[in-house]
């Protein structure tokens, strides 16, 4: 999809309506399809009560019950939601997390409230942003599916490939794959992608650096170059614009 949850809530106020064909606009959507997931989204947020659309068009409401949180799992499977308010955490069992991924900012309804040596325990909504649009990953074939399988303990999910990637299997004992996410796991349909490049782990200098690059995602691939300035809210903020900056240059200076 072209858009995440978080650039088109970004879009949407409670004070003033927009129209859909504004939205389209603002989000660069141009195809049929990338307009038809528009409205499916739209559907969505607004059955679990993120915004509005009435005659005068769609405005954002103020649902206090819905938090938003980072999630950091575990290789144990243990689940947090790190609450960007600075509350205290919460809890997500398993069957709560709904195909939400360690590292994804999302927005998390509490169920049951923390003791004094409870932690407030909840279930994810929505799913904001994901974390891990790439993947590095050993293939496998199980059950006579190709998958790949994220060499990232936190990640509890395979992701399905095609059979052109069946070649990589033979080297999974010298080389592992970057996997690009397709399509993330959604009700009862797995996670999609395609193996993007194969990373040897037997290499020196630049094979090493290449892995480290790929794991933490910053070679920058995939970055369109477009970015929104947005003018944060002032509310519990301090202003240390006034302050020296340090500039950090590339490695090569």
């Amino acid at each position: 999809m072209k858009f995440s949850v978080a650039n088109l809530l970004d879009q949407l106020q409670a004070e003033s309506a927009v129209s859909v064909q504004e939205l389209e606009k603002k989000l660069a959507l141009k195809t049929v399809k990338e307009k038809h997931y528009l409205e499916l989204a739209l559907q969505a947020l607004e059955r679990i009560g993120l915004l509005n659309q009435a005659e005068e068009g769609i405005s954002r409401t103020n649902n206090e019950a819905l938090i938003e949180a980072r999630l950091r799992c575990s290789s144990k499977g243990f689940c947090f939601a790190l609450r960007e308010d600075g509350g205290d955490d919460v809890y997500i069992r398993d069957h709560q997390l709904n195909h939400a991924w360690n590292g994804d900012r999302v927005l998390v309804k509490v169920t049951r409230e923390g003791g004094r040596r409870r932690s407030p325990e909840g279930g994810v909504q929505c799913i904001l942003e994901r974390s891990n649009t790439t993947v590095l990953a050993q293939v496998e074939r199980q059950e006579e599916q190709l998958l790949a399988v994220p060499l990232d303990d936190r990640l509890h999910a395979s992701i399905q490939l095609q059979e052109i990637d069946a070649d990589h299997i033979e080297r999974a004992g010298e080389a592992l794959v970057e996997v690009a996410m397709d399509r993330f796991p959604i009700g009862q349909f797995p996670a999609q992608g395609h193996v993007r490049r194969s990373l040897s782990t037997k290499g020196e200098g630049n094979a090493d650096l290449e892995l480290l690059l790929a794991r933490h995602r910053l070679d920058g691939a995939g970055f369109s170059g477009r970015i929104n300035l947005k003018t944060p809210a002032a509310a519990g903020r301090e202003d240390l614009s006034e302050l020296p900056s340090i500039l950090l240059r590339g490695r090569a200076s």
